[in-house]
């Protein structure tokens, strides 16, 4: 599916079709099923089988971002702890 017109985060225009992936094209059919049934956010997770709060998560990206935020993210953490050790403490007794 591509869509156009839209504004994609990270896209060079908002003329750019972008390919979705399947599960990014099924959240896109929550949103269609939603505008299409009077915006029953409740409906749409009964009629889809998810949860409410699954749902408004997605609904929230979508909404600030367009259809390019319904794709999944990346779990890899941003920053990663490296452990500060003092001076000496790394090193092995004997």
């Amino acid at each position: 599916m591509k869509v156009f017109g839209l504004a994609i985060p990270n896209s060079v225009s908002s003329v750019h079709p972008v390919e979705l992936s399947k599960k990014a094209r099924l959240r896109l059919a929550w949103m269609a099923w939603y505008d299409e049934h009077d915006q029953n956010g409740r409906l749409a997770c009964r009629h889809f089988g998810i949860s409410p709060a699954t749902f408004y998560l997605w609904k929230g990206r979508f909404d600030r971002d367009g259809p390019g935020a319904l794709e999944d993210a990346s779990h890899r953490p941003k920053t990663v702890r490296r452990p500060h050790l003092a001076e000496g403490a790394g090193e092995r007794r004997p």
